[in-house]
């Protein structure tokens, strides 16, 4: 496990330059890399615009957490950083036949002593 946890924050550190050398340590690693490993290298992926490793990374991720949107998220996030609109819209479609449903990002601040969640506080200012 311990491996696992160096291995991702390598991918995050390696960044687009080393991503090859990434993929030599998962492939190299004693164990299967884990979904956090696959996560971390579909998003340094999209961030350095690598295609072809961030759909590696994406099919190896969906097939160790097949609802979990992060994977389908980065990869359709991936195809729009490279202007390719077409297979964009496949993924967010397949997202859509596979029931799985992207988690809204929200913020939390403090009024008063209160703890509030952004999203909350902004469907309340629209009622």
């Amino acid at each position: 496990m311990r491996l696992l946890k160096k291995g991702g924050k390598l991918l995050m550190k390696w960044g687009g330059g080393m991503l090859g050398k990434a993929m030599e340590i998962i492939n190299g690693m004693p164990i299967p890399a884990n979904a956090n490993v696959w996560q971390t290298l579909l998003a340094a992926s999209r961030a350095h615009r690598n295609l072809e490793l961030g759909k590696l990374a994406a099919d190896k991720l969906t097939s160790l957490l097949p609802q979990n949107p992060a994977s389908y998220v980065l990869l359709s996030n991936t195809y729009a950083s490279v202007r390719n609109w077409q297979e964009r819209a496949k993924v967010r479609k397949l997202m859509g036949e596979k029931k799985v449903k992207k988690i809204a990002g929200y913020s939390w601040i403090k009024v008063k002593k209160k703890s509030y969640g952004l999203i909350k506080l902004m469907q309340n200012l629209k009622s």
